[in-house]
């Protein structure tokens, strides 16, 4: 009698935990700015238009007075919001006075949703150039250029003499760009009209890439679970489907319940059996976690390198651009070689790439250590 009771209560509970969110989402519709047509949906909310059930803490958006979207960094201040992939978890925002460089001279990100995530960060620098200066290795900055100086963002790297004589270094900072497989921007050429910030929590990634939506499991708390919360237009076939869907989701609890109750009801009888023959057997379980990452710096510094001579690459390379950053080999630049399948890049881009991913990023073999290591130039 205590075992069947012992059923009722659980299945009684698992199907008020997996029923009762169903009416609770039902009520999370995405919403958008009047003068913008970016759905906001969890895990951000949409403050005054959506119930604060709705989205994720910190991940709130207002209208502004355009009627356009907008996010408040806490020590960074107000920026536009010009597109959110739910699937690859990156929010794209521009700055209201259309001066981003301004804005990204430090940038802090504490405090909000997007710190403490998997960032690729590249350092730039500000230069003061005579006025009228231009430069294909150079962005321009037109809000901080006046009429005797103009002002132009260059890579740390070209930040010299050598490449700006007549310019004066003015102040260094680094730009974030979202890690892991997000490839928007493969490229050094950084525009500078948007900046791309990412999050690791809510994670519903991989729940968004499959064609699901991620949102709350109830009204409290911060859980979320993967499920199309958002109704569709009515139909016949749209009604069997979300029929369908409850009946699996009752299904479901009832499984869980029955296991549940076996394995409780198992673990009950070998606990007796071993009471009962005085036996003490205690378990250790051990657990392990793998950390996936690039390889180490001992390895990615046994691949030999080149220095670009004066008159350009030799016949010996298979490319003159680099396939990371798209840009072509200059004189006096660093070149590294993958031995294991003879590709080339520029030093400080296959540097970066190998200490985060394990595999050349043209072919994907995965290279080895090799136990000699050398530099030359290329005349």
């Amino acid at each position: 009698m205590a075992f069947f009771n012992l059923f009722n209560s659980l299945f009684v509970f698992n199907i008020i935990i997996l029923i009762l969110p169903i009416y609770a989402k039902e009520s999370c519709k995405s919403s958008n700015c009047t003068n913008d047509n970016l759905q906001i949906r969890f895990p951000f909310i949409l403050k005054g238009q959506q119930d604060q059930s709705c989205g994720y803490p910190g991940f709130n958006l207002t209208c502004d007075s355009q009627g356009l979207p907008s996010i408040d960094l806490p020590f960074s201040g107000r920026f536009l919001v010009q597109n959110i992939s739910y699937n690859q978890q990156v929010i794209e925002l521009y700055d209201t006075d259309n001066c981003l460089p301004k804005r990204l001279i430090g940038l802090n990100l504490s405090g909000s949703p997007f710190i403490g995530t998997y960032y690729y960060y590249r350092e730039y620098s500000l230069l003061s150039c005579p006025f009228g200066f231009n430069s294909s290795l150079s962005y321009t900055v037109n809000c901080l250029s006046n009429s005797t100086n103009t002002v132009i963002v260059v890579k740390e790297g070209y930040a010299t003499p050598y490449f700006f004589p007549n310019c004066k270094k003015m102040v260094a900072f680094n730009v974030p760009f979202p890690g892991g497989d997000y490839n928007f921007i493969k490229s050094f050429d950084y525009n500078f009209d948007y900046l791309w910030l990412t999050w690791n929590n809510p994670y519903c990634r991989y729940c968004e890439m499959d064609g699901g939506v991620c949102g709350p499991t109830s009204t409290v708390g911060q859980d979320f679970e993967c499920i199309v919360i958002y109704p569709k237009p009515a139909s016949h076939a749209g009604n069997i489907i979300n029929m369908n869907m409850k009946v699996k989701k009752i299904l479901i609890s009832f499984g869980i319940t029955a296991i549940v109750v076996i394995v409780v009801f198992a673990c009950y009888k070998f606990y007796k059996e071993v009471n009962s023959q005085n036996i003490t057997n205690p378990v250790n379980i051990s657990l392990s976690s793998t950390t996936r990452g690039g390889l180490d710096d001992s390895t990615i510094q046994s691949y030999p390198i080149v220095i670009i001579g004066e008159s350009g690459l030799s016949p010996g390379l298979n490319n003159k651009i680099c396939p990371i950053c798209l840009s072509e080999f200059l004189a006096k630049e660093t070149v590294r070689f993958i031995p294991d399948c003879t590709h080339c890049f520029h030093s400080e881009c296959i540097d970066e790439w190998l200490h985060l991913n394990p595999s050349c990023p043209v072919c994907r073999i995965l290279p080895t250590h090799v136990h000699s290591s050398f530099g030359t130039n290329v005349q």
